[in-house]
């Protein structure tokens, strides 16, 4: 089933870490660092790699296209 997003089952366990995944309530300047529990933080990890580089293409890579 997809819905008005276009998620699929597919999706459930990065919408889950998305809801889960959160900053402290209060930090004292500095940088924005999430709470890490191992849990949650890879997914969104992975998703933040994927939108950071999925311009740039290798020259050795091999493109696939389905």
């Amino acid at each position: 089933m997809v819905s008005f997003f276009g998620q699929t089952h597919r999706c459930q366990k990065l919408i889950e870490a998305m809801m889960c995944y959160h900053y402290p309530e209060s930090q004292s300047g500095g940088k924005e660092l999430p709470l890490k529990d191992g849990l949650y933080d890879h997914p969104i990890d992975a998703l933040r790699y994927f939108f950071v580089n999925y311009k740039l293409k290798s020259q050795n890579a091999v493109y696939r296209s389905y």
